[in-house]
């Protein structure tokens, strides 16, 4: 268990005829969301850093290491602002095996290059991912997300 992934309460639920996924609630939304309340300070930019990277270093170290494939600003839920704590969200596109790890997907603007060249790739996408995120927030760059013309596109296996 890693206290910077979002954890799951409840796998399914009988009271409803549909199966249900309830995960745990971070009341602050996105990163994405917060920037648009106030933008991250250097050194919270640093804390997101510190807590993406032990998010992912619980996954990449498992026994079935895990890769997620599409870290991005709307896939890091805000916990709390202060003290500030972050959760890696939304595993979609994730994969246990290292066999797997040469189809084009995630979100563009975040994609490693090798994902970009459709070479085989390991979990250092997700270094890379967040990297990208992290030189977002930490020079509080501009919203590109309307000026990218590939933004907001995921492609999947």
């Amino acid at each position: 268990m890693c206290d910077n992934i979002v954890q799951y309460i409840l796998e399914y639920s009988t009271a409803a005829p549909v199966l249900r996924m309830i995960l745990e609630y971070a009341p602050l939304g996105t990163l994405e969301d917060q920037a648009g309340v106030e933008w991250f300070s250097p050194q919270e930019s640093l804390e997101i850093l510190r807590q993406g990277l032990s998010a992912l270093r619980h996954l990449h170290e498992r026994e079935d290491p895990i890769v997620h494939r599409d870290i991005k600003p709307g896939n890091i839920l805000v916990q709390s602002r202060n003290p500030l704590h972050i959760k890696l969200s939304d595993f979609g596109l994730s994969k246990e095996s290292q066999d797997y790890l040469n189809t084009l997907c995630g979100t563009r603007l975040y994609a490693a290059p090798e994902i970009f060249r459709h070479q085989s790739y390991d979990s250092a996408v997700d270094i890379w991912s967040l990297g990208v995120v992290i030189f977002e927030y930490a020079h509080q760059l501009p919203n590109f997300r309307g000026s990218q013309p590939f933004d907001g596109l995921r492609w999947t296996d």
